[in-house]
């Protein structure tokens, strides 16, 4: 088993000195730190054994994602999209959990941005991303509406006491997209945008319970894709800081 060594090492002097991880334009620059709850991005942070990822570092430093069982490990894919490196589960096996040291506060609003892409496999009810209030909160189901035209519908499901919100596949298209789920009042339904276009209402039942974060999974039900990059922030995005954040994505990966 090898650690990357050198990206432990280098992600620590970026949060040290500060430089394109925190630089004007980054997720670090256009979020408040008392709302930063995750970043995780593939060329940072990442522990490899072999070819497969055992472990991603929050940037922000608050609470990792790992894989102990290396047939589960996502597969480190260093051209994934656009030359940029992602996490791939492309034989429905792969996945890491995790969990935010500081969780999203109860009642309070939330924003996701998650960019990647999404393929056919897995269970009926997949998800490239669930954050859910305790651990083994299963996604079985969705209380909100599919999108159609292979694009994605934003997900709630209060399953054994614990809230579910997730970004859900209902037919995937192959194709990168940036991603956005967020819940914009804690009495409305929550809102799905993707590649920048709203969806609507696609959470039927949207809340935050205490101790949202106590786990995060990603690939949820064998959902086989890409994941380059996401972003949790407490709060809701202002209209500023959602056009940097998609300018940010915009910038980094190409078309969104």
């Amino acid at each position: 088993m090898g650690t990357a060594l050198g990206d432990h090492v280098s992600l620590r002097l970026r949060r040290a000195l500060g430089t394109d991880l925190c630089g004007a334009g980054t997720p670090t620059a256009i979020i408040p730190a008392s709302e930063r709850r995750a970043w995780f991005r593939a060329d940072q942070g990442i522990t490899l054994n072999g070819s497969t990822v055992s472990g991603w570092a929050n940037i922000w430093g608050n609470g990792d994602l790992a894989q102990a069982t290396a047939a589960n490990q996502p597969v480190y894919t260093a051209s994934a999209i656009n030359g940029h490196p992602a996490l791939t589960n492309a034989d429905s096996v792969r996945t890491m959990t995790g969990a935010l040291t500081t969780k999203i506060a109860s009642g309070a609003r939330w924003w996701i941005w998650i960019y990647g892409r999404m393929v056919a496999g897995g269970a009926a009810n997949r998800y490239l991303l669930t954050v859910t209030a305790a651990t083994g909160g299963s996604p079985y189901g969705r209380s909100g509406t599919s999108a159609t035209g292979g694009r994605v519908a934003a997900g709630v499901h209060n399953g054994g006491g614990s809230f579910t919100n997730a970004l859900f596949a209902s037919a995937p298209d192959g194709k990168p997209h940036l991603y956005e789920v967020g819940l914009a009042s804690t009495a409305q339904p929550g809102v799905g945008f993707v590649s920048g276009s709203n969806l609507g209402s696609t959470i039927a039942s949207a809340n935050t319970s205490a101790n949202m974060g106590t786990e995060i999974t990603i690939f949820v039900n064998s959902l086989n894709g890409d994941v380059c990059e996401w972003i949790l922030k407490e709060g809701l995005p202002t209209a500023a800081q959602q056009r940097a954040l998609r300018q940010y994505f915009r910038t980094r990966y190409g078309d969104i």
